[in-house]
C-alpha cells in the first residue's frame, strides 16, 4: 500500500514555486504547509487551502504530519535551515547546493545519521534518460577507456537577474556561479565518472558591467581515475536568454557528444556498438525529455521515503561541494 508522502517548503521564490507545483502533480505528495516571511496572496494562487508560516520555528514548533522540506532558501542559508530541520525529526531536500562549505555537508551527514533522517539533494539532472543511459554504458565500460571529457556551460545572467534578488551576487549567500548555477555539471561529472580531484582553477571577471563579488567565467580542470582529463569551461557572460549546456566525452570506443540546457540531446554519437545507438536513440524520443527531470527526482524520493531507504550520496557530495569550496579560493583575474 502506498502512503502519501507529506512535504513542506521554505522559502516560496522560483524554485519553491517550482517544487510546489511538482508535489500538486504527484498523487503520492501533498503539500502540508509554505513558510517564507514574505508571502502574499498572488504566490499562493496555485496552492490554495495550504497552510503558511512567516518563519520556520513556528512551523516546527507545531508541525506534526510533515514527512520532508524542501529547502528553497538562498545558498548561504541551507545548512542552517537544513540543520533545524533534521533536529526536529524531519527529512529535508535541500536545492543545490546543498551548502557552501564542505564542513556544513559533514555536520548536516551527521545529523542526519544521529536523528535517522534522510537528506536528497536538489541535483536532478541525473535522473534525465540521457543521463542514466550515460551512466549505465560507463558503468559498464562500453566506451573504453575514457580519454577526454569536456563540459562547456556558457549561460545568461544579466544585471536584471541578480537586482532582482538583493542576496544573488553575494559571496555569502549566493557563492558565485560554480554553486548556483554550474553545480549541476560538477555534479554530473563526479556522479557519472568518479571522484574528482581539483588540478587547476582560472577564475575571470569579464563583465564589468554586471556588479557581483565573484567571477562570471572560469575553467576547471579536474582528473579522476576513471577519466584521463576532465575539463570544465564556464561562463554567464552569454548573450540575453541563451543558456546552454554541452558535455563531450571522448572515448576508446565512441565519441558523444549531449547538448542542452538540460544535457537532454544527443548532437553526436559515433560509435560501431549499435546498442549504445539504439539506447540513445530510444531515450531521445521519451515524452517530456525537455522538463528539468525533477518530477523524476520526486517519485524516487517518494519511493525510498516509503521503503525507508539508507543514503548513499554522501561521498559524491561532499566531493563536488570540496572542489567548488577549493576552486572558489583561486584568485580572481579582472
Amino acid at each position: 500500500m502506498n502512503i502519501v508522502v507529506k512535504f513542506a517548503i521554505l522559502g516560496f521564490g522560483h524554485m519553491g514555486k517550482r517544487h510546489a507545483e511538482l508535489i500538486h502533480q504527484n498523487e503520492l505528495t501533498e503539500l502540508t504547509a509554505i513558510i517564507d516571511p514574505e508571502l502574499n496572496s498572488k504566490d499562493l494562487h496555485s496552492s490554495s487551502g495550504t497552510s503558511t508560516f512567516n518563519n520556520l520555528t513556528d512551523f516546527l514548533h507545531i508541525d506534526t504530519d510533515t514527512d520532508i522540506i524542501v529547502i528553497a532558501t538562498p545558498n548561504g542559508l541551507h545548512a542552517q535551515h537544513a540543520a533545524l530541520c533534521l533536529q526536529a525529526g524531519k527529512n529535508v531536500l535541500i536545492e543545490k547546493p546543498i551548502a557552501l562549505h564542505v564542513a556544513d555537508v559533514e555536520m548536516l551527514f551527521t545529523l542526519a545519521k544521529k536523528t535517522n533522517k534522510r537528506i536528497f539533494e536538489g541535483w536532478q539532472l541525473r535522473f534525465s534518460p540521457l543521463m542514466i543511459i550515460l551512466k549505465k554504458l560507463l558503468d559498464e565500460k562500453k566506451l573504453g577507456k575514457i580519454y577526454w571529457v569536456q563540459a562547456d556551460c556558457f549561460w545568461s545572467r544579466g544585471d536584471s537577474y541578480y537586482k532582482g534578488h538583493p542576496w544573488h551576487g553575494t559571496m555569502k549567500l549566493d557563492g558565485g556561479p560554480l554553486f548556483t548555477q554550474f553545480s549541476h555539471i560538477v555534479h554530473i561529472l563526479t556522479w557519472a565518472f568518479g571522484p574528482m580531484e581539483l588540478k587547476n582553477t582560472q577564475r575571470f571577471k569579464l563583465n564589468d558591467q554586471v556588479k557581483t563579488e565573484f567571477e562570471d567565467s572560469g575553467i576547471l580542470n579536474l582528473s579522476t581515475p576513471n577519466a584521463e582529463l576532465v575539463n570544465l569551461n564556464y561562463s554567464t557572460c552569454s548573450f540575453e536568454g541563451s543558456s546552454n549546456n554541452t558535455l563531450t566525452i571522448v572515448a576508446e570506443l565512441g565519441t558523444i557528444k549531449i547538448e542542452g540546457q538540460y544535457l537532454n540531446k544527443v548532437t553526436y554519437c559515433h560509435t560501431q556498438d549499435q546498442d549504445i545507438l539504439n539506447q540513445f536513440s530510444s531515450a531521445s524520443n521519451k515524452e517530456a525529455l525537455n522538463e528539468y527531470c525533477g518530477n523524476r527526482q520526486l517519485e524516487v524520493i517518494v519511493h525510498e521515503l516509503q521503503k525507508g531507504a539508507e543514503s548513499s550520496e554522501y561521498s559524491t557530495i561532499e566531493n563536488v561541494i570540496f572542489n567548488i569550496e577549493s576552486a572558489c579560493k583561486s584568485s580572481l583575474t579582472y
